[in-house]
């Protein structure tokens, strides 16, 4: 008979028959990534805010080092230390390019923000970055595409891309996340045995492999398997149906209340770091609302719509504080998710899971109002880089700015070619040890952030 090869790929041994199996991350098992790869960052959360914001009150004073936050930068404050601040990157070449009759402006943007490629009537040109790490990274679910607020529409409502015209909705309801996460370990006996059973017998039709496997590996790979395989006799000894401890189901939450969103962030935030700690997933597609979106702001004190804020006349004081003030608790939440990954403890029991982790925060465009998508607002942290810094790269925005307000961009002139997003996402993915020379309408990488 002739010998099946062992070079499997890691998902050949998560599935058969139908049944998930979740095993470690085995180095062996990923001949795509380098050594070096393998010690750099391993997990990919990428954090959407919607409808931009007015730039000069969100880009910090000077290049280089992170001194102090600018009037949006003090909702994240407290992490200023450990995030940089990207100016001058651009989708708007994309957003341009997109064929007649696909989307407003506002779809165009969010459509092909994580593409790099334009939309096309039906859906965009995927596959997007998250979808594409998740394909390289360990983790039997793929990537979590979760939003706080979404649309069921094909431009406005969707941001990540399976393929080309392939949109993947996003979860927004904290108990089915929860569900679709957790929900095994709430199995009564009986279910939870007839679900052990399966998983056993789909672990008895690789064992063959396994083993073979095994005297293959590295001391370090060895000793994961060994532990998993420990594990494993856990489950079958009737100790659980889950390899991490689930955490309680949320509360129900009025989905439909605007005054609930802050509750239903943060419970939907939580349970996306619980799926990383248990290696569920290595990916997170997370918005906190669809562009053009008309929540509103009832815990701060604001009844107007987001999108009516971020097309307010910026001329006027009152008008600039409340785009200025919702930008900020927007970024309060991506500083929620840090601090929440910052107290994980990290996958080898040194560091946290935001050493290990790639985090992005950004919005699909610059100012609302001009539904431009140069100069955006980018916020990276984790992964193990260097932090505390305005990283400045070459662009052309001057249409990302209030005419007749008194600020100028003077780090971004009217005489540069504007650097791609794109060019982010191939940083990105280069730097979770993914083959991949270009993405999008990249044009090179981002040095000096990851890799």
């Amino acid at each position: 008979m002739t010998r099946r090869s062992l070079a499997i790929s890691r998902r050949g041994v998560l599935r058969g028959g139908g049944i998930a199996l979740a095993l470690p991350f085995l180095e062996a098992l990923a001949p795509q990534r380098s050594l070096a790869a393998t010690q750099g960052p391993r997990r990919l959360v990428i954090v959407h805010f919607p409808n931009g914001c007015h730039i000069p009150d969100f880009v910090p004073d000077g290049v280089g080092d992170l001194l102090a936050p600018s009037p949006i930068l003090e909702g994240i404050a407290e992490h200023l230390g450990s995030i940089n601040v990207l100016s001058g990157l651009s989708n708007e070449a994309v957003a341009e390019a997109a064929a007649s009759g696909a989307g407003d402006k506002h779809e165009r943007d969010f459509a092909s923000m994580l593409t790099g490629e334009p939309i096309t009537p039906t859906g965009a040109g995927g596959p997007s970055v998250d979808q594409l790490a998740a394909q390289h990274l360990p983790g039997p679910l793929g990537s979590l595409v979760v939003g706080v607020t979404t649309r069921n529409h094909i431009h406005n409502g969707r941001y990540s891309w399976a393929g080309p015209d392939s949109p993947v909705a996003p979860q927004t309801d904290p108990r089915q996340l929860w569900a679709s996460l957790f929900a095994e370990a709430s199995l009564d006996p009986k279910q939870a045995q007839r679900l052990l059973a399966e998983r056993t017998a789909v672990l008895d039709a690789v064992l063959e492999d396994i083993g073979d496997l095994r005297a293959r590996l590295g001391t370090e790979d060895r000793v994961r398997l060994d532990e998993h395989l420990s594990a494993v006799e856990q489950l079958q000894q009737g100790l659980g149906v889950v390899a991490c401890t689930p955490p309680p189901e949320p509360s129900a939450l009025d989905l439909q209340d605007d005054a609930t969103r802050p509750a239903r962030g943060w419970a939907l935030m939580d349970l996306c770091v619980m799926a990383l700690r248990c290696e569920l997933s290595s990916v997170v597609a997370f918005s906190l609302g669809s562009t053009g979106g008309t929540h509103t702001y009832p815990f701060l004190g604001i009844t107007e719509g987001d999108h009516e804020i971020s097309h307010m006349d910026l001329r006027i004081e009152a008008d600039r504080a409340k785009y200025r003030e919702i930008t900020r608790w927007k970024l309060e939440q991506l500083g929620y998710l840090l601090g929440a990954l910052q107290a994980a403890p990290g996958s080898t029991g040194e560091g946290s899971l935001l050493d290990e982790t790639i985090v992005v925060g950004l919005s699909e465009m610059s100012r609302g109002g001009s539904h431009s998508a140069h100069a955006l607002p980018v916020i990276v942290a984790g992964g193990g880089m260097t932090t505390g810094r305005h990283v400045v790269y070459p662009c052309d925005a001057a249409t990302s700015f209030y005419p007749g307000l008194p600020e100028t961009a003077t780090w971004c002139t009217g005489d540069a070619n504007d650097t791609p997003l794109a060019n982010l996402w191939l940083t990105v993915l280069q730097a979770l040890g993914v083959d991949q020379t270009s993405f999008g309408n990249s044009t090179g990488v981002l040095e000096g952030l990851w890799i």
